[in-house]
């Protein structure tokens, strides 16, 4: 079913403004589900890439305690479910619930209750810590939230599935064969909420354009401290930082602000509007994966990049099922039709088949069978061949070769067939094949044969068909509740960007406020502007233990060096532990380091270490490093500046007690005044 507006004949009025709003706000049901499939991964390495330092970043055991992010909190709105979990075991629960409900969303099961599920915990994820946070947890929060109000289970998922199953009911292989299924939903999605991801983009790439005011940019040398910032790039960055011309420095800076200009018009534009999204889909895959090539800056780069699947439209839907159609084998598949579960096999598979490459058949017809092939040999395997019948393939080639004609199946196939995994691939099938009227029988088929006749497929009734998920009235309320955050994002907009005009600011309603803040769904686009980052920088904790040894409890009890990496190292460290240093060493987080102090103090007992190890004197450093200037490739000196120190009393004979929020604040001494950004 196709989805392009109507063409208006020469000599008609151009269309209405309603119209040109309603082709703004679809989407195509085939890249919701996509993108679902994505995020919902996304998430998953999200959550993961976490887990390491989980005790260190979200129990009580670590350096910010649940006590200390609720009475001393880092936002005037905060909400966190992560708030409810304190231990060790509680925190590992809670990120097992997270990952459980991550995967359901992504499989597509529960899809409408997963997507709210969903929205809670990452934005309560992000707001357990806030001195972790980065421009990518805004934008994951954003995604979440628009999302939530788009029907993202109607392809691609298991809901979908079921649904199918449900509503058209294939009795034997002659429903099977050569029929175009009609359960494909290509009906386009039109929502607010889809438009608020569309402007929501565009808003992102407008104040990231215009805020780059700053004297690197108007010069053209922003990219030189990118690439000589060591925290944001890896080993290609440093090896091509080594020798790329300045000529080219200045090109990649003008580029940037060409190419993020470009993609807020192209989105905005009312016209063509499927054309100029396709092309800013590709400037933005082509920006991300430059910036991420050379680079990296936690998972800001991919959470923009996912944006891309949502602009697909059913043309660029269209044009890959042409290109995979020329790609795809075609192939016939005999199976027996007296099984219930292999019938229902039958039925998923076609269903799996969007191209309509594999030709279903039933084993119980001789006559029908591809020449040379035994009926006896047809009724313990199933059998695949090509067209023409003239290769045939039994047991789990057959299945690597059903795989093979699937869109993206060849991957799943590929592994099927490696030396080794081919042989328990046949273990399994065999096995399964021995049992399949067990199974069919468990299933509630019988011991064997299929619970109705062959024949035509049975389609329930338009009256007996499940409703729509939503019916009109629930639609309306929740286009009216997406259309309120548009509201409240679009006040966050005009309180925090520096650009806007000041007849634009006005005081932000309390509702608009919490609705925008409690989320963190925050609208201050300042990426690397006005100037990107021209520093690099880390916390040395340099701490003596009971028996007189000097450590950094920081680098896992490691020695302390009061130095950065050398010219050819890159990749300072993760996006997620540099965030907390320089966030941790600004004198506007003082508050914070008495539970950094208190975390050192105990830290061999949290780390289980021996008494030896107890700490008892330590000073917190923060080591930097300016940027060079342009085109001058010598490094500038670490300097060192002590911004909390504590010893311990004279007569103390005893570890402290564990944190608390009555515990004394530490000496805390003025931070180094050196500049620092981050994505």
């Amino acid at each position: 079913m196709s989805t392009r507006p109507p063409v208006v004949p020469a000599g008609e009025a151009p269309r209405s403004l309603a119209a040109t709003f309603r082709e703004f706000a679809t989407a195509d049901p085939r890249s919701l589900g996509l993108f679902r499939i994505i995020f919902g991964v996304f998430l998953l390495v999200d959550l993961y890439r976490r887990l390491p330092d989980y005790l260190f970043f979200y129990t009580n055991e670590g350096m910010l305690p649940n006590h200390g992010a609720l009475f001393r909190p880092m936002s005037a709105h905060l909400f966190s479910i992560y708030h409810a979990f304190s231990t060790r075991g509680e925190v590992l629960f809670a990120f097992a619930l997270t990952a459980l409900v991550y995967l359901l969303y992504t499989v597509g099961f529960w899809t409408r209750l997963m997507q709210v599920l969903v929205l809670v915990l990452v934005t309560s994820l992000h707001s357990r810590n806030i001195l972790l946070e980065n421009g990518g947890d805004v934008v994951s929060n954003i995604l979440a939230l628009w999302t939530a109000f788009l029907p993202l289970g109607r392809r691609f998922s298991v809901d979908a599935l079921r649904s199918s199953f449900r509503e058209v009911e294939e009795h034997g292989p002659g429903a099977l064969e050569g029929r175009e299924a009609p359960f494909r939903d290509r009906r386009p999605v039109v929502s607010v909420a889809f438009a608020a991801v569309v402007l929501n983009l565009a808003v992102i790439y407008y104040f990231n354009t215009i805020h780059k005011d700053g004297l690197p940019w108007r010069e053209g040398s922003s990219v030189h401290y990118v690439l000589w910032t060591d925290r944001l790039v890896n080993p290609l960055g440093v090896w091509l930082r080594s020798w790329i011309p300045p000529v080219l420095i200045q090109g990649m800076t003008l580029g940037t602000l060409v190419i993020e200009a470009s993609i807020t018009l192209l989105l905005v534009s009312p016209f063509f509007i499927r054309s100029c999204r396709r092309v800013a889909a590709l400037m933005v895959l082509a920006l991300h994966c430059g910036f991420q090539t050379v680079g990296h800056y936690g998972l800001f780069s991919f959470v923009m990049m996912l944006h891309a699947i949502l602009l697909m439209g059913p043309e660029d839907w269209d044009a890959l099922a042409r290109r995979m159609d020329r790609r795809l084998p075609r192939r016939v598949l005999y199976y027996d039709n007296s099984c219930g579960v292999c019938h229902l096999l039958a039925r998923l598979l076609r269903r799996l088949d969007p191209m309509g490459r594999v030709t279903i058949r039933g084993n119980d017809d001789p006559a029908a069978l591809p020449a040379g092939v035994d009926p006896a040999e047809a009724q313990h395997s199933i059998l695949v061949t090509d067209p023409q019948g003239t290769r045939v393939w039994r047991r789990a080639e057959a299945v690597a070769q059903v795989l093979r004609a699937l869109p993206f199946g060849i991957y799943a196939a590929r592994w099927i067939e490696l030396p080794g995994l081919r042989s328990l691939a046949r273990l399994a099938y065999d096995a399964f094949a021995a049992r399949r009227h067990l199974v069919s029988s468990l299933l509630g088929y019988g011991a064997c044969g299929l619970p109705r006749p062959q024949g035509e497929p049975s389609a329930r009734a338009p009256e007996a068909l499940r409703p729509p998920l939503l019916g009109p009235w629930p639609t309306y309320l929740r286009e009216s509740l997406a259309l309120l955050f548009v509201v409240a994002l679009g006040s966050q907009v005009l309180a925090e960007n520096r650009k806007v005009p000041r007849f634009l600011k006005f005081p932000q309603p309390l509702l608009l406020a919490s609705l925008a803040q409690y989320p963190r769904f925050f609208q201050g686009w300042s990426m690397f502007a006005p100037i990107p980052p021209s520093d690099d920088g880390k916390i040395v904790v340099d701490a003596e233990t009971a028996d007189g040894r000097h450590i950094d409890p920081l680098a896992g009890g490691g020695p302390v060096l009061l130095e950065l990496p050398s010219l050819q190292d890159g990749g300072l460290m993760t996006q997620l532990w540099y965030e907390l240093h320089d966030r941790l060493r600004r004198d506007a987080n003082a508050r914070y380091r008495e539970y950094f102090q208190n975390w050192l103090i105990n830290w061999h007992v949290i780390e289980g270490r021996p008494a030896a190890d107890r700490i008892v004197s330590f000073k917190a450093y923060w080591v930097w490093r300016s940027t060079q200037p342009p085109f001058d490739r010598r490094r500038e000196p670490t300097r060192q500046a002590v911004f909390m120190e504590w010893s311990a009393s004279p007569r103390a004979a005893a570890p402290p007690a564990p944190p608390a929020p009555s515990a004394a604040f530490p000496r805390i001494l003025p931070a180094p005044r050196a500049p620092s950004s981050s994505p």
